[in-house]
C-alpha cells in the first residue's frame, strides 16, 4: 500500500481486489478525491466515509478513514457490474458536510497479467451550498467557460457531459451592440474540464456558422439535442441590425468531428420562445419574436410548431392557432401528457398591441396523435395573481407545478424588453388533480429572469436573477442577484427557505441537473448598478444526499 499528498487531493483510498475466474490476481483502485479550497469541503469534518455502490444503490463495501489518514484497505468488490464510488465527509455526530459520487464504471472480468490500477476521481464538496467548478487535472484553478457567454444553452447529454451552446456577450443593455456566439463547449463532470473541440454551430454541411442567442435547446430520445431559433446581428452597418434566426440544426454526441446536421427550416423564424419535449419525443415551439428584416423592430409570433424526431420535420398545425406571445414560461406535466404554458404577454386573435391582458392564463395543450393535432384543454378559471412575464416554472410534488417570480410591467411599445420592472417576489402552485391554484411561497426577493430545477430529491431550487435587492432602501436599483431560494414539499404543504447564494450574481445563465444529482450553473449577466459584464465562471450545488 502507498498513499498521496496532492494539492488540494483529499485522499487516494486504494482497494485491493480478487477479481473474475483468476483470484490471485489484484489491481488498486485508486480513488482521487479532489477538493476546492473555499468554501472548504473539509471544515469540521472528523473522518471520510467511503462507500462503493451497485446500480441499484445497494452498498456493496463501506469504509471510514480518519481525514488526514489518506489510505483505506476494503474487502473484494465485484467485477462486471456497474458500480460507483460515493465520498462523504461526517462531523462526529455523524452529520455529512461535504458529499461526492463517481460516474458509474465497471471493474473487468479478466485483468490479465500485472493488471494496471484502475483510477476514479470523485469531486468532494460542501453541501446544500454552492462550490466552483474545479478541473481533477489543476484543482487550483476555477474551472471556466472558454468565453464569457449569456443567453446560451446547457443540455444534459446521455452520457452525462454537458453541451453548452451559443449565447451574447454584452457590456450594456443594447441587444444590437451585444456579440453573438457560434461557439460550441462541453463540461464533462467527470473530469470537470471544458473542451471547445466540437465545431462551431453550422446550419449547412460544409460550413455556414450560425451565432444565436435566446435560443432553445432540448435533448431528442435518440440522445441527440435539438436547437431552434435565436436571434443575433447581421454584423453589418453601424448600428447592427437584430436577425431572427430561422433555422435548425441537430447536435450527434456520437459524431465528432461533424455532430452538426441541418434540418428542414422552421416553419416560422422565432427567438425567444419555449420548446417542450412530451411523451411521444415531439417537441412543440410556441410564441416568440420575430425580428422584421433590416429593422431593429420586432413582430410577436403567434402558432404552434411541432418538431417530429422521428421522421426530423417541423410541421405546424391546421387546426388550432394560439395567440401571439412573449415572455411566457412553458413545461412538460403529467409525465409528458401535456404541455404547460404560463403567463406572459400576448396579442389578442383580433390584432392589436401585446399586452398583459392574457398574462394570468394558464394553458393546457395535448398532441392527438391519432387525430394528428393539437388539442387545447379546458384550464377553467385557473389564473396566475399577479399577470406577469419571463417567470420560471418547475415541477414539485406529485401533480403540481410551481410559477416563480417576473416581471409585472411590459411596455406594449417596446415587446422585446428583457429589462421590464416591478419584479414580483412570489409564486403560485398549480395542481393538476384537482386543477387549482394556490399561493405559492416567497422567492425572498423580488425577481424575473430565474433560473429554476428540481432536484432528485424533489426540492426546488430558485437560482439567481434579476431583481430588487433592497426593495426598502433602494426600490429604484434593478440588479443582477445571487439568491438562492429552496423549496420543499413538507407535510402537505409547500415552503420555502435562504438557501445560501451564489458566488456571483447572475442572471440570463443556466441551471442544469446533473447525474450526481448536483446542479451546474453556468454563465450569464452580471449587472451591478450601472456595471455589466458577461460571465465564464461556473457553480456547482451539491444537495444533502439522501441516506
Amino acid at each position: 500500500m502507498r498513499a498521496m499528498n496532492l494539492l488540494r487531493t483529499l485522499l487516494l483510498a486504494l482497494v485491493a481486489l480478487s477479481l473474475g475466474a483468476c483470484p490471485n490476481r489484484v489491481a488498486p483502485l485508486e480513488i482521487k478525491v479532489v477538493k476546492p479550497s473555499d468554501p472548504d469541503p473539509l471544515e469540521g469534518v472528523a473522518f471520510i466515509r467511503v462507500r462503493v455502490l451497485d446500480d441499484l444503490g445497494n452498498i456493496v463495501v463501506e469504509k471510514r478513514v480518519d481525514a488526514g489518514s489518506g489510505k483505506a484497505d476494503l474487502e473484494e468488490l465485484p467485477s462486471e457490474v456497474p458500480l460507483r464510488v460515493q465520498v462523504a465527509g461526517l462531523t462526529s455526530d455523524e452529520s455529512i458536510v461535504s458529499y461526492g459520487l463517481s460516474p458509474v464504471f465497471e471493474i473487468p472480468g479478466d485483468l490479465g497479467e500485472n493488471p494496471e490500477p484502475i483510477q476514479r476521481t470523485v469531486f468532494l464538496r460542501a453541501v446544500e451550498r454552492f462550490s466552483p467548478a474545479i478541473a481533477a487535472y489543476d484543482p487550483s484553478v476555477p474551472s471556466t467557460l472558454s468565453v464569457p457567454r449569456a443567453g446560451h444553452t446547457a443540455t444534459l447529454l446521455d452520457d452525462g457531459r454537458v453541451l453548452i451552446a451559443g449565447g451574447f456577450q454584452a457590456a450594456n443593455r443594447v441587444s444590437h451592440s451585444w456579440k453573438y456566439l457560434a461557439s460550441v463547449e462541453v463540461y464533462d463532470p467527470a473530469t470537470g474540464a471544458v473542451t471547445t473541440e466540437i465545431p462551431d454551430m453550422m446550419f449547412k454541411s460544409g460550413g455556414g456558422t450560425t451565432p444565436r442567442a435566446f435560443h432553445t435547446a432540448v435533448k431528442l430520445p435518440s440522445g441527440q439535442v435539438l436547437i431552434s431559433g435565436g436571434e443575433a446581428t447581421t454584423g453589418a452597418g453601424a448600428p447592427a441590425t437584430m436577425m431572427t434566426v430561422n433555422n435548425s440544426i441537430l447536435f450527434d454526441p456520437t459524431v465528432a468531428e461533424a455532430p452538426w446536421a441541418p434540418i428542414v427550416t422552421m416553419k416560422k423564424w422565432r427567438s425567444r420562445h419555449t420548446a417542450t419535449r412530451e411523451q411521444n419525443g415531439r417537441v412543440l415551439l410556441y410564441g416568440g419574436l420575430d425580428w422584421g428584416e433590416e429593422t431593429n423592430r420586432a413582430e410577436l409570433v403567434d402558432t404552434f410548431e411541432w418538431f417530429d424526431s422521428e421522421i426530423n420535420r417541423f410541421r405546424l398545425p391546421t387546426d388550432y392557432n394560439p395567440f401571439k406571445a412573449i415572455g411566457h414560461a412553458a413545461l412538460p406535466v403529467a409525465g409528458g401528457q401535456f404541455v404547460a404554458i404560463a403567463g406572459g404577454a400576448t396579442v389578442p386573435g383580433g390584432g392589436g398591441s401585446p399586452d398583459l391582458a392574457d398574462g394570468d392564463s394558464i394553458r393546457f395543450f395535448k398532441y392527438e396523435k391519432e387525430a394528428d393535432k393539437i388539442q387545447p384543454l379546458s384550464s377553467g378559471d385557473l389564473k396566475l395573481d399577479p399577470k406577469r412575464t419571463w417567470a420560471a416554472v418547475a415541477p414539485i410534488g406529485a401533480a403540481q407545478f410551481l410559477v416563480l417570480g417576473g416581471f409585472k410591467d411590459f411596455d406594449p411599445a417596446r415587446p422585446w424588453d428583457l429589462f421590464p420592472g416591478n419584479p414580483h417576489n412570489a409564486s403560485d402552485l398549480i395542481a393538476l388533480k384537482p386543477l387549482k391554484r394556490d399561493s405559492g411561497p416567497s422567492v425572498d426577493v423580488p425577481r424575473g429572469h430565474i433560473c429554476a430545477v428540481t432536484l432528485q430529491d424533489g426540492r426546488v431550487l430558485a437560482i439567481g436573477g434579476r431583481g430588487q435587492p433592497d426593495v426598502v432602501k433602494n426600490p429604484a436599483l434593478i440588479e443582477a442577484l445571487p439568491h438562492n431560494t429552496v423549496i420543499s414539499e413538507r407535510e402537505g404543504s409547500i415552503r420555502s427557505s435562504r438557501g445560501l447564494p451564489l458566488a456571483e450574481s447572475r442572471y440570463f445563465h443556466t441551471c442544469t441537473l446533473l447525474n450526481d444529482g448536483s446542479v451546474l450553473v453556468t454563465g450569464g449577466m452580471h449587472e451591478v448598478g450601472t456595471n455589466i459584464t458577461t460571465l465564464s465562471s461556473m457553480e456547482i450545488f451539491v444537495p444533502y444526499p439522501a441516506e
